[in-house]
């Protein structure tokens, strides 16, 4: 019984480290989205004023 457990937390214990590489690897997409999001928000408020659309608060 106690061999069985070991032998399963072994097999889990490398798949783990391959999720944590995965892990990182959605952090970095999601960081990319992020940038990518506050470029389009930079395109639009370069836009938004090139046009005079914003109206300073």
């Amino acid at each position: 019984m106690d061999r069985k457990r070991n032998e399963q937390y072994q097999g889990i214990q490398q798949p783990r480290l391959v999720s944590s590489f995965e892990h990182n690897e959605i952090i970095s997409d999601l960081l990319i989205m992020k940038f990518y999001a506050y470029f389009l928000l930079l395109c639009f408020f370069a836009y938004a004023i090139e046009s005079q659309f914003i109206v300073v608060v």
